[in-house]
């Protein structure tokens, strides 16, 4: 049996929607559209209530790269995460693939992580590998810098 798990520790994240080959998103009180290609169901809410209550929705332009078509400007913002005894700061910004900065929904896997590491926060320096990206936790600045590789 597969064991299901999800983040617990997400504040200011939320999945508000999707559906249609789409997800409605929340980051630190901005609100985004942009495509899910897994996304086959039909959306819960009319794509009237999603422009409603849009900050920036993602324009895709071809296979792999697009534009973000923003309602007001942004500029980057931060997110935080409760990871057990550490509050992380991530910036995000706009790229021209639709992402942010993170994958909110690898979560699961950085508590996982953390929780199982084998050496002490205050000596080491926390490194994982998620997919494409690098997370680097800076214990005395208590922030994840992420980018991509």
């Amino acid at each position: 049996m597969i064991k299901a798990i999800s983040p617990d520790n997400w504040e200011e994240y939320e999945l508000i929607d999707s559906g249609n080959g789409m997800k409605l998103e929340k980051f630190a009180g901005q609100i985004l559209s942009r495509p899910e290609p897994q996304a086959i169901w039909n959306q819960r809410m009319s794509s009237n209530e999603w422009n409603d209550m849009l900050t920036a929705s993602f324009a895709q332009e071809g296979s792999h790269k697009g534009v973000w078509n923003h309602v007001s400007k942004l500029r980057p913002w931060y997110i935080h995460y409760n990871l057990s005894d550490q509050r992380i700061k991530m910036k995000l910004n706009f790229t021209q693939f639709k992402h942010v900065g993170i994958f909110p929904e690898q979560a699961a896997n950085w508590d996982y992580i953390y929780k199982n590491q084998r050496f002490s926060m205050a000596k080491e320096v926390f490194s994982i590998y998620l997919l494409i990206r690098v997370v680097h936790l800076s214990p005395q600045k208590r922030q994840i810098w992420m980018w991509f590789m």
